[in-house]
């Protein structure tokens, strides 16, 4: 397995690798036909003052209708992690609203490079609808809860909208077919390359890759720790140096603890202690956490927490990290399948659907499981080979 292993990473660093940050892109993208996308994933109702009134999500169906063909996923990090998309001009979701004069409404969605023209258009009886706004949804990078004005009410009464897929995309959109790479350096990707650089040097003892997951840990903390906001960035997106994105992200604040908390060359270690508790400001009486941008608390974020605080010396906040376990817990099912008694950790109370990632990263967390390189290295690392 080990030439296999080895001929895999080295086709990442060649293809992935950005030598203007030391970084790596996290993703790529195979577009079979050319697509304009056009996502659907909430309204918010503001008053004059910016007060929010209320909000709805995509998947409220007694609010919204959609005409022509729509689709739903669920990326994580959404209103409820769910969006509604369409591919097809013309298509539309529709809904209602009573306003005061003053109110606003604010469409959220999600941008990216593969993203059209939305237009709004906003009728008083449900049946004439006029033009009322357009809505660029193309950014070079995907960005999640976005949010657009798209009306101000001149007066008190009931309104409705249409928000409508235009066919047509800014001149920079990449709509075109063929494997596309994503301008998006993700946190908890660097990490994932980090661990796989640190593995190989490991096997293979060559010095290159060594060398790389070092510059790696190196230049992470000054990049991607967000000073205004006390915790990680999510990704650093576009081109070099990259912008920060500050989208809330539990699992980037466990993991890197677990990824770096081995390595010499991570300065400050206490950037490990700060991510956690930046989490713990969110954590619920139940002992799960709702940072912003999410409907509710999801079990993988209370096991990421855990991971995090498995590679500090002692839990930050004792009453928390207990909380924290009981929540996780919580979160098993178990059912029969085929006369088989299998088993999980639900995705959260809403979302019943057992996803092995968060079971594996269920374990880690229960078990008080440190990164399993930590000893290797503290036994074998020489400072001639993990030179820079």
């Amino acid at each position: 397995m080990l030439p296999t292993f080895q001929k895999a990473i080295d086709g990442f660093i060649r293809n992935n690798y950005d030598p203007q940050t030391g970084f790596y892109f996290s993703s790529w993208q195979n577009k079979t036909a050319p697509t304009i996308f056009l996502y659907h994933d909430a309204i918010r109702r503001y008053s004059p003052a910016g007060a929010l009134l209320e909000q709805h999500n995509d998947t409220e169906e007694g609010f919204f209708t959609y005409a022509g063909s729509w689709s739903s996923y669920a990326p994580q990090g959404a209103v409820g992690n769910d969006e509604h998309f369409t591919l097809e001009s013309q298509s539309y979701a529709q809904f209602s609203l009573q306003l005061n004069s003053g109110d606003q409404v604010r469409w959220i969605t999600q941008t990216a490079w593969d993203v059209g023209i939305a237009e709004v258009l906003v009728s008083t009886d449900g049946n004439n609808f006029t033009p009322a706004a357009t809505v660029d949804g193309y950014t070079p990078s995907l960005l999640l809860q976005q949010e657009f004005l798209i009306y101000t009410a001149p007066s008190s009464e009931t309104y409705w909208f249409r928000i409508r897929h235009s066919g047509t995309i800014n001149p920079p959109g990449n709509i075109a077919p063929g494997w596309q790479r994503l301008a998006s350096r993700f946190t908890a990707g660097q990490a994932d390359v980090a661990l796989g650089l640190t593995g190989l040097w490991l096997l293979t003892r060559e010095t290159q890759y060594a060398t790389l997951a070092a510059r790696i840990v190196r230049r992470f903390p000054a990049r991607f720790w967000s000073t205004t906001d006390g915790r990680w960035f999510i990704s650093l997106d576009g081109e070099a140096p990259g912008n920060g994105n500050n989208f809330w992200y539990p699992m980037a604040h466990g993991y890197t603890a677990f990824a770096y908390q081995q390595s010499r060359f991570f300065q400050p270690t206490s950037r490990f202690t700060e991510a956690v508790q930046a989490l713990e400001s969110y954590q619920d009486a139940e002992g799960g956490f709702q940072p912003p941008g999410y409907a509710e608390p999801e079990h993988i974020f209370s096991a990421f927490y855990l991971l995090g605080e498995n590679q500090l010396s002692g839990p930050t906040n004792p009453q928390a990290h207990a909380q924290a376990k009981e929540f996780l817990k919580s979160g098993q099912y178990l059912l029969s399948l085929g006369g088989e008694q299998v088993g999980g950790i639900v995705f959260s109370k809403r979302y019943q659907y057992l996803y092995t990632n968060i079971t594996g990263f269920a374990c880690l967390a229960l078990a008080g499981t440190q990164n399993p390189f930590a000893e290797q290295l503290r036994f074998s690392e020489s400072r001639m080979v993990m030179r820079q």
